[in-house]
């Protein structure tokens, strides 16, 4: 099967040249249509050409060979205004541009502002004649060195005294005193006078006991007498009777007992508490004579912080007159300067306002000429469409044969006399699916430019292990003869 020839790619020079003249025929239609000329009161703005640039006609009808695939005449005999080409549609036998036209902004001014602009000028030279005069004035005053003698001197610092940082020491504050006695915190006693108890008790038992026995004594005679026998209720009676006031007497003597253990047990209280009342005087005292010590220490330190403290508001009143002083001094002597300045400039800033002296000039105000703008033709875009369209038309006759030829590898492997498109740009979807027996890889693939799916080896591949069976197309891409590669 033939493969079909791929179109002959477009003259780069050619198609920049030409869209190159259509851009500069472009601008110049657009620069003469935003050239508004401008009439107003104070006066008018022309555009006029400048003689000797601009157009001419010249005859430009198309030669060369037409090319069917991308509308450009081409060939040796091509016309020199489109080297090497130019559309077959575009120009014909008609006017070409052979440079540039150029134009001149002329602005006049009415003649009411005319006569102002001479009568200024007059004036202006006027004040130019008589600044002339005047230089004889600056000459004399910059020849002279600026000086500063005469005017007081600058003040730097100013001294208010010394500052009070510290005050003699004070009277040292009492932080102690002397001892004022212990505190009694326990009565002398250390068995809380049970022993004195127990003395009252026995005392006044060894007296009770006695009388006890004997009133037992007489009231067993006496029952007895009367003829009441042990274990009778008259005997329990009786007894119990006197158990009774044995019992209520023996209270007494405990009673006893404990009134004195309390009388001894307060006497040693009432001798503490006086201790303790005495020892706490002794220390209100202490504390007395502390805190009187430490106020006056504390008057001691007053005074002096106060004395310090006038004497240092003294040091600062004395510091801001003399700042006062310093700033008054130093604005007289800014101000001296600024009068020896002043005197100096003087002639030249006279010389000067006459050099600036004008009465104005109304200068005419025109608008903005509105700005036209028009896109070029895209020449450039049209010869690359024109060339896309006859390579997609290629290339889709490249995949047809391709894909005719394709299946033959889903035959069973027979391979026939094919030669195929198998440059690897021209594909997409690319799956290894098999190797050969001499390693090459089989891949199944899709081309670029559509169609089903196809299966076949890689030109760059094969060219590496059989050359001779990988063939160069003028459209750069490469062809695989499939029955040399199965080979």
């Amino acid at each position: 099967m033939d493969s079909p020839s791929p179109p002959k790619a477009p003259d780069p020079v050619a198609t920049a040249n030409a869209q190159g003249q259509m851009n500069k025929e472009t601008a110049i239609a657009q620069a003469q249509l935003n050239m508004v000329d401008q009439y107003g009161p104070y006066g008018s703005s022309v555009y006029t050409q400048i003689p000797g640039t601009g157009m001419a006609p010249v005859s430009i009808a198309p030669t060369g060979s037409l090319n069917p695939h991308s509308g450009y005449y081409t060939g040796p005999s091509a016309n020199k205004y489109t080297t090497g080409g130019m559309p077959s549609n575009a120009y014909g036998a008609e006017t070409a541009y052979t440079g540039v036209p150029r134009y001149a902004q002329t602005i006049t001014l009415s003649p009411t502002q005319q006569a102002l602009y001479d009568a200024q000028t007059g004036i202006q030279l006027d004040a130019l004649n008589l600044g002339k005069g005047a230089v004889g004035a600056v000459q004399n005053a910059i020849s002279k060195p600026f000086s500063l003698s005469g005017i007081p001197s600058q003040v730097y610092n100013v001294n208010g005294g010394n500052i009070i940082r510290s005050i003699g020491s004070t009277a040292p504050v009492q932080t102690t005193f002397g001892a004022s006695g212990n505190i009694q915190t326990a009565l002398p006693n250390a068995d809380n006078y049970s022993a004195d108890r127990q003395r009252v008790e026995d005392a006044l038992y060894s007296r009770l006991n006695p009388q006890l026995e004997q009133d037992r004594s007489a009231l067993e005679t006496r029952l007895a007498n009367q003829g009441i026998t042990p274990g009778s209720r008259a005997y329990d009676n009786a007894m119990n009777l006197y158990g009774q006031q044995v019992n209520d007497a023996r209270n007494q003597v405990v009673l006893a007992g404990g009134q004195e253990q309390s009388r001894l047990a307060g006497l040693d209280l009432a001798a503490g508490q006086f201790a303790n009342s005495a020892q706490e005087q002794g220390y209100e005292q202490a504390l007395g004579r502390g805190t009187f010590a430490n106020n006056a220490a504390e008057q001691q330190l007053q005074d002096a912080l106060a004395r310090a403290g006038f004497s240092n508001a003294a040091q600062a009143q004395a510091f801001g007159q003399g700042v006062t002083n310093a700033n008054l001094r130093n604005a007289g002597r800014d101000q001296a300067i600024q009068e020896a300045a002043y005197l100096r400039s003087q002639p030249i800033n006279e010389l000067a306002a006459l050099m600036g002296f004008s009465p104005g000039v109304q200068v005419p105000q025109f608008q903005n000429s509105p700005q036209t703008a028009i896109a070029p033709p895209d020449y450039q875009g049209a010869v690359n469409t024109a060339y896309q369209g006859a390579m997609n038309n290629y290339n889709q006759q490249l995949a047809s044969n391709n894909a005719m030829l394709g299946s033959i590898f889903g035959l069973g492997g027979t391979l026939g006399a094919a030669k195929l498109l198998s440059d690897r740009r021209t594909k997409t979807d690319i799956h290894p699916i098999g190797i050969t027996d001499d390693g090459m890889t089989v891949y199944s693939f899709r081309y670029k430019s559509g169609g089903p799916t196809q299966i076949g080896f890689m030109a760059d591949e094969v060219e590496k292990v059989k050359p001779w069976a990988v063939i160069d197309t003028p459209s750069g891409f490469k062809m695989v003869n499939y029955e040399l590669a199965a080979a």
